[in-house]
């Protein structure tokens, strides 16, 4: 079954373990020194996670607790100063050539530091947190694995999709991510850009599993990466420059003794950081945020980010509107005859009939035109605007040997295809009797009809609640 047509609970732990599962693989990683992308690659599994439980969290309460989600949250944030030292390591040392000589005391002391605190930020990964993971992902495995609902052997189902539930969601989030961006009106918001990287991440990381369904999914997904990847930049190099100004101020007020003491000894003749030795460094950390704020604002700022944002919101409507695979919900309406425009557009002949069985109507159809040629099998539940259809292509050996079984139940149509919005109209002139009935399929019983003007003068009555204009009554 399609993963947005599933019950959210199943679905939503599907996504979870798959996610748990990225992290477990991870995990065993990370103990191998020359892995550079271990770290990164748990890091992302254990957000994308713990995403999943926040935004499921009414579906996915009986398996993952409070405890669980908190227990989660500190992994992550265990892990935060081992990313962040690496980023101003690479950013320094990439940094370091530019300085004049005498500068560069100050940037091999800093290096130094940010060495010996990712060395410690790297063992407490190693130790604690490593042992905190492997609890967690045990239980987590064992309790997402399963899980009780309720089934009503009668009447529709209780429980929306998780389509529905997903694009509900996105909606939501858009419109905190909106929030959260309005919030960043200064280069030095730190908390702000922060916090408006976390929304990006947050719906990016709800839409990438449902990216699969077409180009319009995945076209948002990557948009969003490069919302996030922007803020990112944004709240490093702020970070950054706060850690280089601190690093300034104890040399400043310390003489250097505030930096130095987190430093194992280098000896008497170890470069001693003053605060000149750290201008430069600062200096350049400031041009770069003001670049990347510059960005910020030029791409994403103002409104700018409105675009996507509504072409996510409606994403988002048309997801939480759609119909079920197997439910067809159409209108249908009795013409008084064949309509000028359905002359002009293309056209295909059908025949189909229905096999025999009392519970279970089956049906078989050729079709021939502009489509190319088709034979199908459909099997159809239910009366009124919502029914339930089961349909698979077959092939002409298998229609040619059940038609002589529909002998007595049977109708030939021409069908008018024509596209309306979002929608089609299919217009169908019955060959072997006088009748034309026009039919739309919808996405939602809620959705209204509204009837174009090549179609309006030609509607004779609405029949979609009648079973003398179903197709296998009509059959003879």
């Amino acid at each position: 079954m399609n993963l947005l047509e599933r019950p959210p609970e199943e679905a939503a732990r599907l996504l979870a373990l798959s996610f748990l599962a990225e992290a477990a693989a991870a995990h065993g990683r990370l103990r191998n020194p020359d892995d550079g992308e271990a770290l990164h690659d748990f890091r992302v599994a254990v957000r994308r996670l713990r995403s999943c439980c926040r935004g499921f969290r009414p579906y996915l309460k009986a398996s993952v607790s409070r405890k669980q989600r908190r227990r989660l949250r500190e992994i992550t944030l265990a892990t935060n100063a081992a990313r962040d030292t690496e980023v101003q390591l690479n950013w320094v040392r990439a940094r370091r050539e530019q300085l004049l000589e005498t500068e560069r005391a100050g940037a091999d002391r800093l290096i130094a530091r940010l060495q010996a605190r990712r060395s410690q930020a790297h063992a407490l990964i190693l130790d604690r947190v490593s042992a905190e993971f492997v609890v967690v992902e045990a239980r987590l495995r064992r309790r997402l694995s399963e899980f009780q609902t309720r089934v009503h052997l009668h009447g529709r189902p209780q429980h929306p999709s998780f389509g529905r539930v997903a694009g509900t969601l996105a909606q939501l989030q858009a419109v905190a991510l909106r929030d959260r961006l309005a919030a960043v009106v200064g280069v030095q918001g730190t908390d702000e850009a922060h916090r408006a990287r976390i929304a990006a991440k947050r719906l990016r990381y709800l839409l990438e599993p449902l990216a699969r369904r077409g180009k319009r999914a995945k076209a948002l997904v990557d948009h969003l990466r490069a919302l996030q990847d922007l803020l990112g930049e944004v709240r490093d190099t702020q970070v950054l420059v706060r850690e280089i100004l601190s690093a300034r101020e104890w040399a400043v007020n310390d003489g250097a003794t505030g930096l130095d003491a987190e430093l194992p000894d280098h000896g008497a003749d170890a470069p001693r950081v003053t605060a000149p030795d750290l201008d430069a460094l600062a200096r350049l950390g400031q041009a770069q945020l003001t670049q990347v704020f510059c960005r910020l604002e030029a791409e994403w700022l103002g409104g700018r980010a409105e675009g996507l944002l509504r072409s996510i919101e409606r994403f988002g409507k048309a997801l939480a509107t759609r119909r079920r695979r197997d439910v067809e919900i159409e209108r249908k309406f009795l013409l008084t005859g064949l309509p000028a425009r359905a002359r002009e557009v293309a056209s295909l002949t059908v025949e189909q009939g229905w096999l025999p069985g009392e519970t279970l109507k089956g049906r078989i159809r050729h079709s021939l035109g502009h489509v190319g040629e088709r034979y199908t099998r459909t099997i159809k539940l239910g009366v009124g605007v919502a029914r339930t259809e089961f349909e698979e292509e077959t092939t002409r050996e298998v229609f040619e040997s059940l038609w002589p079984l529909t002998s007595g139940r049977r109708v030939q149509k021409v069908r008018h295809v024509i596209p309306a919005g979002d929608h089609v109209w299919e217009v169908d002139d019955f060959t072997d009797r006088e009748l034309v009935l026009a039919e739309i399929e919808l996405n939602s019983e809620q959705e209204s009809v509204e009837l174009p003007d090549w179609l309006k003068s030609y509607v004779g009555r609405e029949v979609t609640n009648q079973p003398d204009y179903v197709n296998l009554n009509l059959a003879k």
